[in-house]
This record gives structure tokens, C-alpha cells and sequence, in this order.
């Protein structure tokens, strides 16, 4: 708000103190008169993504009334979150809805009318998804519908030099006018989503290219804003692997505060896993300390930290322990969310919770945890998660 600097016919006493009566009365604000180097600064929060306006410099002269700015109050998560993925299975299915997330709430033990349950629902759609004007929506509304924040891992099979170059535009922009539709729809609608997940390793086509990465990131973001998708309507997530394929490091990739409301990687126990010759059973110290204490040293301290996938294979240790340990090391250090990657692969026997096949009684006790909070989408879009 400009400073606004009083007519000499007033008296300038008198005018003081009404407008800071008038300050007080209706916004609860404070009126800063005289002297104040720097008043009226609003600061983006980390998750809302909304731009921050410049601070107001007072001006030499005298006599002049500042208001600042107020920012409106919203939620701050005072727990912390918890999703599932169910690979192989489509979110815009009810079908798959009811067996792999509401059933993996009910056989956890999970009610939402006592503040438990899973608040994310993790998925992984590619920028070139056919009828993109039909999938996107769908999927979004469907997860929506029946309680749950999408997390998506918005991937491609384009080069981040493609990307970057401007290659594919048309069907980033197909799809951020897909997912602007579905947020056009209001009621808070919003998800996270995760550009172009594990760009730092060898197993993607944008990979281990943090250059033309960066440049990537931004210019989807951009192609979003351009079709009508406001920071409000997305949470834009930086979610490398934690582990990064040489000689680039985590910091290399990240595109910047900016353009990131929040930091999720993917970590795994692979234990005795036959996917190679290198795997072996980690505690959770060894699994995600490295990269939690990497990101917020070298990376940002000031964004939020999910576990965007994690896992764990039962053989060369107990799968059961290593769940219920996991998670209590990621509250401790803070981690606002986890998503557990809930489906086998062809070596590594990921999942928790098959119906009639697999129930792992160590992953229903550590998701019964009380820090662990349900928030209803229409919440969490407007609420505060500290970093």
C-alpha cells in the first residue's frame, strides 16, 4: 500500500490518531508513524507460492502514515502427513479408489471422524497422457471426491533439452489446461505436483542434465501460469531421488525458492532385493539421513520436506520394524509427509497392503501414530505447512 502523506489544511495530531484508531478497530493492524525504515512487508509463505510484495521504504520527509500490509491468517499443520501410492492401478477408477486407498485406510484402522487417515493419494501420470482433457480431470476429481490430495509425479520420455527448447509445449499446455479446468471448479481445489520426479538419476530421459533441467522446470511452470493455474491452485514440488547419479549433486538441480513451494525425494530400503549387486539392508538413519541433511544445508532451509516415495523389500532384515523405525525417524526429523510406494515390482516386494494376498501389521502401527493427521483437501489447500 502506498504511503500516503497528509493535507496541511488537517491537523496532523488529530489525523494520527484516527487512523490508527480506525487501523486498530477494523484489521487489528498496527500504524507505524515516522522513523520506520522498512514497514508493510508481506513475505510469501513457503507453501502458498504467492509472489511477495516489495517492502515500503518510508521516505525522509515527515509526517507521513504507513499502513502495512496484513496478511490473512490461515491453518498451520501442526502434525504431519501421510500417502500411499497403489502402482499399476488408476485413480480415476472408484473401483481402485475403494480397494487400494479407502481399503487401506479401513484395514489400518484409520477414521477420519478421529482425525486419522491418508491425506494423499500418490500417482504418476506422464505430460503426453492420452485425452488428457478426460484423464487429468478425472483422476484429479475422483481422489478429491473421496477425501485425498493428489501427489503427481508429472514425468515425460522428452529430454529436459526438449523441454526446455520448447518442444513440447503443446502438450504441457494441453494439460495445464486440463488440470486449470478441474481447478476452475473452486471449493479450494489444488494438488501437488512433482515436475519431472528423480531428474538426477540415469533411469529417466531428462536425467543428470541440471541445466536444461532448471530451465525445464520454469518454463512448465510458466506454461501453466500463461493457461490460468495460479499458485494457489498448485503446490510445485522439486522431487529428485535422493540419491544423486555423479557428479552432479542435489543443489546442482534445484530451480529455486521461487518456483518451489516444496522439496520431496524418494528414498528406498532395498535390502536383499535381486534388482543388483549392490543392494543391502539400511536402517532408516542411513536410508534418509544423508539426503534430508544434504537438502537443508545445501539446497533451501526454508521449504518443506516430503518423502515423495519410500519402501521397503522384507528380505535381509524385518520389513515390520523397519516401517514402524522409519517412520518415527521421519517425524523426529521433521518430514511433513510421506508417501509409501504400495506395490511390488519384478525383484522388490515394496508393498504393505495387497486385499486377500499381503496385510504388513508394521506399516498399520506406525500410520496409527497420533502425530499422524488426516486433512481434508479443501483444508490442506489453504493451509500452512512449515518447513
Amino acid at each position: 500500500m502506498p504511503s500516503r502523506k497528509p493535507s496541511s489544511s488537517f491537523d496532523l495530531p488529530s489525523l494520527r490518531i484516527r487512523l490508527a484508531l480506525m487501523c486498530l478497530a477494523l484489521i487489528g493492524g498496527l500504524v507505524l508513524l515516522n522513523g520506520a525504515h522498512t514497514v508493510g512487508a508481506w513475505h510469501a509463505s513457503p507453501i502458498s507460492g504467492t509472489p511477495a510484495r516489495p517492502a515500503l521504504a518510508a521516505p525522509a520527509a515527515t509526517g507521513n502514515i504507513y499502513l502495512p500490509f496484513v496478511q490473512s491468517s490461515r491453518p498451520v499443520l501442526s502434525g504431519f502427513l501421510i500417502g500411499a501410492y497403489a502402482p499399476g492401478r488408476y485413480w480415476g477408477d472408484q473401483q481402485d479408489v475403494n480397494q487400494y486407498l479407502l481399503g487401506l485406510d479401513a484395514w489400518a484402522g484409520l477414521a477420519r471422524n478421529a482425525g486419522q487417515g491418508h491425506s494423499l493419494a500418490g500417482d504418476f501420470i506422464d505430460l503426453q497422457v492420452p485425452n488428457v482433457n478426460q484423464n487429468v480431470p478425472l483422476i484429479l476429481e475422483t481422489l478429491w471426491a473421496n477425501g485425498y490430495t493428489d501427489f503427481v509425479n508429472l514425468s515425460t520420455n522428452a529430454t529436459a533439452s526438449a523441454i526446455a527448447n520448447g518442444q513440447i509445449d503443446d502438450s504441457i499446455r494441453a494439460w495445464a489446461r486440463a488440470y486449470e479446468s478441474w481447478a476452475a471448479r473452486g471449493g479450494n481445489r489444488r494438488a501437488f505436483i512433482g515436475l519431472l520426479q528423480e531428474m538426477n538419476g540415469y533411469w529417466v530421459t531428462y536425467g543428470k542434465d541440471p541445466v536444461n533441467f532448471k530451465a525445464a522446470y520454469r518454463r512448465i511452470i510458466s506454461l501453466f501460469e500463461s493457461e490460468g493455474v495460479t499458485r494457489n491452485q498448485v503446490w510445485w514440488v522439486f522431487a529428485p531421488n535422493g540419491y544423486s547419479e555423479p557428479p552432479y549433486k542435489l543443489q546442482d538441480y534445484y530451480p529455486g525458492d521461487d518456483v518451489v513451494d516444496v522439496i520431496a525425494f524418494s528414498a528406498y530400503n532395498f535390502g536383499r532385493c535381486p534388482v543388483t549387486s549392490w543392494t543391502w539392508w539400511q536402517d532408516p538413519a542411513a536410508v534418509f539421513g544423508p539426503y534430508l541433511a544434504e537438502i537443508r544445508q545445501t539446497v533451501s532451509a526454508s521449504k518443506p520436506i516430503f518423502i515423495a516415495e519410500t519402501a521397503s523389500d522384507p528380505r535381509g532384515g524385518d520389513k515390520d520394524a523397519w516401517i514402524r523405525s522409519a517412520y518415527a525417524y521421519l517425524v523426529q526429523n521433521n518430514v511433513r509427509a510421506i508417501l509409501y510406494f504400495n506395490g511390488d515390482d519384478a525383484y522388490c516386494q515394496w508393498a504393505v497392503y495387497i486385499p486377500g494376498i499381503r496385510q504388513t501389521q508394521g506399516y498399520k502401527d506406525a500410520v496409527s501414530a497420533s502425530y499422524f493427521r488426516y486433512i481434508p483437501p479443501a483444508t490442506l489447500a489453504v493451509t500452512q505447512i512449515p518447513p
